[in-house]
């Protein structure tokens, strides 16, 4: 688990929530179910994946309500996507994410209500205020929940996890010869090959990602590159690697919604952990599994796989 490399570094959390007219919210209240979303944007389009889970006894009535959404069935539960492109929702999200240093942990729709959850470094603290009184407060029944010091990276996945259950899957592999030239990749070329990331978001192939630069490895003084935090090595910055556009694409493919994908570079020595719902599990190890045969350069291999 690559957790504890990043810990604290995003130093504040929040979550808050509001309610959408969306035909989820009168499910969740009736079923008594929590839907997890992920929001994908694209140059012109934008959906939301969702991951819903089986009503005990009522996975039938369920299935009937979930009709306009095609739903798809695994193991667990059902995979649908949600078309998002034109809502007022998503011009409110897409301005949020696009504050420095935020990054949105998860969305569940649930009672009624779709909850927010985001880490973020003080920094932000005003942009974050500004967001809440310009774009949220507009939506019914908006509430910020929390806001306040981040208690580590773990604990903040865990406490999403105690509604619905999440595993960390990590893989490990090492960076063929061709894939290290600098020379076209923002990431090597500026911060060398010793650094931790979090992805934000994709966009049309390029992926904002969050940059921990704990050995002062700050190459070049790029415009592409924007500060959050010099004194404690935290940076923004876009970048394009196969192995991650690969999993968030066929993730988004297969409506497998994927929280986290934090990820860490020594050398040619590459690692990253996908965080998803256990009742997706199965999905995903097949998507793993292709992963491998796929980039057989690449050497991939599992490293630990553990309950949140």
């Amino acid at each position: 688990m690559l957790f504890p490399e990043f810990d604290k570094k995003l130093d504040m959390k929040g979550t808050f929530s509001f309610s959408l007219d969306t035909d989820l919210n009168e499910i969740t209240r009736k079923f008594g179910i929590k839907i997890i979303a992920r929001i994908r944007r694209h140059k012109d389009s934008a959906k939301a994946v969702l991951n819903i889970p089986y009503s005990d006894g009522k996975t039938t009535e369920l299935s009937e309500k979930l009709k306009k959404f095609n739903p798809k069935t695994g193991n667990d539960g059902f995979l649908a996507s949600l078309d998002i492109t034109r809502s007022k929702f998503l011009d409110s999200f897409s301005n949020f994410v696009n504050i420095p240093s935020v990054i949105v942990d998860a969305v569940l729709i649930e009672d009624g209500l779709t909850r927010v959850y985001f880490r973020f470094h003080r920094s932000a603290s005003k942009n974050i205020s500004n967001s809440f009184a310009s774009d949220w407060s507009r939506y019914d029944m908006f509430s910020i929940e929390l806001l306040g010091p981040n208690d580590g990276y773990e604990e903040s996945f865990r406490t999403i996890s105690r509604k619905v259950s999440l595993y960390s899957v990590e893989v490990k592999c090492r960076v063929p010869g061709n894939d290290m030239d600098i020379t076209g990749d923002i990431a090597m070329s500026t911060f060398g090959s010793a650094w931790e990331r979090e992805v934000k978001y994709l966009i049309a192939g390029n992926i904002q990602a969050i940059y921990y630069d704990n050995h002062s490895l700050l190459k070049n003084d790029s415009k592409d590159v924007v500060e959050i935090s010099t004194s404690e090595g935290i940076y923004q910055a876009t970048f394009i690697n196969p192995i991650i556009e690969y999993y968030i694409r066929e993730a988004e493919n297969r409506q497998i919604v994927t929280l986290a994908l934090p990820q860490r570079l020594v050398g040619n020595q590459f690692s990253f952990d996908v965080v998803i719902p256990k009742m997706q599990l199965t999905e995903f190890y097949s998507l793993i599994f292709e992963s491998f045969k796929k980039f057989p350069d690449w050497k991939m291999e599992l490293g630990h796989i553990v309950p949140l």
